[in-house]
């Protein structure tokens, strides 16, 4: 999720288990260690593709995150003549609740890494929350302003209610999810199709689900709102998998991996453009990419490039408000799900 989340995550959980020994300094020492996996954001990778699907990669490894766990324990004992184990407990949950709740979101954590298990994505929140992150970072400013007048651990139930607040929400979205997935799932069967299924709640919000199914050489999408529950209205997208083998693109396989299959190729002017559909509503996907250029004897791979996702500012708030309230939007063209619907577009089939 976003840094502004992940610190308060690390501020509450360190002022929680080391606010009584520590004070004020727990919740700083949480709020760094909180960020500390995201730092590898700062790794440049010459691939485009490598930017993306090795982040999240070995500095969210809870194997990683556990064997240096003591190292900043010690630390942490040694300059504030705490406890070893009692840091190094701090330590550890500070920094293993980062990829845990990363794990949430739509991206993808690796959090088993060097294993080869594909990244895990429980996509029940988006991964800016501010029903999240509010109930943290009220409970740690009121508690920070208790310790200055009084050193007792009662100055700290406002971080515990925080703490237990967010994560009643986090559990929340899970719930609401599950439901979505079953609505989903009835409404394709009841089409007589059996697909494998992405859901991710639509930005700032767990109210509104995109559902992604992907079924033989289609990708279908639809929405799912619990402000207004009525069955899922599917589109259908071809996905363009037959455009290329992803044994012969190593980057190729390797997006493949990273979304477990929710893309879409397109041919684009003798390119290959892949796009993810796990992210963002359409037309506003962000990642998308071109993998190779097409020549006589097929496909050659090219250095992977990033392209410029659409803008996606306030024009896309009266369609996140639709989707929330349940009401249908105008869809993108059939072949290229990335770009801005047209009135003629939004009744295609």
């Amino acid at each position: 999720m976003d840094s502004v989340t992940q610190a308060a995550l690390g501020a509450a959980v360190g002022g929680a288990i080391g606010g009584r020994q520590l004070g004020w300094r727990a919740f700083v020492w949480g709020a760094g260690l909180g960020t500390l996996p995201d730092m590898d954001v700062f790794i440049h990778y010459p691939d485009a593709v490598d930017q993306v699907t090795k982040h999240r990669g070995f500095s969210h490894s809870i194997f990683v995150l556990t064997a240096l766990s003591p190292v900043l324990g010690l630390l942490i004992a040694k300059l504030h003549r705490w406890r070893f184990w009692g840091a190094t407990l701090m330590a550890w949950l500070c920094l293993v609740t980062h990829p845990l709740l990363d794990c949430f979101t739509s991206y993808g954590t690796q959090l088993f890494w060097p294993l080869a298990s594909p990244p895990i994505a429980w996509s029940t929140i988006f991964i800016i929350d501010p029903l999240y992150t509010l109930p943290l970072l009220i409970g740690i400013g009121v508690s920070l302003w208790l310790l200055r007048r009084r050193q007792d651990s009662s100055a700290l139930r406002p971080t515990y209610g925080g703490l237990l607040v967010s994560q009643l929400y986090l559990a929340l979205s899970v719930v609401l999810m599950l439901g979505a997935k079953s609505e989903a799932t009835a409404e394709l069967r009841r089409q007589g199709i059996e697909a494998n299924t992405f859901l991710s709640p639509t930005p700032f919000n767990i109210l509104s689900w995109r559902i992604v199914a992907n079924h033989h050489d289609n990708t279908m999408i639809g929405y799912y709102s619990w402000l207004n529950p009525k069955t899922p209205v599917f589109v259908s997208y071809p996905n363009g998998h037959q455009l290329a083998d992803a044994a012969q693109l190593d980057n190729l396989k390797r997006l493949d991996w990273f979304t477990q299959g929710f893309y879409q190729l397109q041919e684009a002017n003798g390119q290959l453009k892949f796009v993810d559909l796990r992210l963002g509503v359409e037309p506003y996907l962000p990642f998308r990419y071109i993998l190779a250029e097409h020549t006589t004897a097929g496909w050659q791979a090219i250095p992977a490039v990033l392209l410029p996702a659409n803008p996606a500012g306030l024009e896309l708030l009266p369609e996140l408000l639709q989707l929330i309230k349940g009401q249908a939007v105008a869809h993108s063209t059939q072949y290229a799900i990335d770009i801005p619907a047209t009135p003629a577009a939004s009744n295609a089939p």
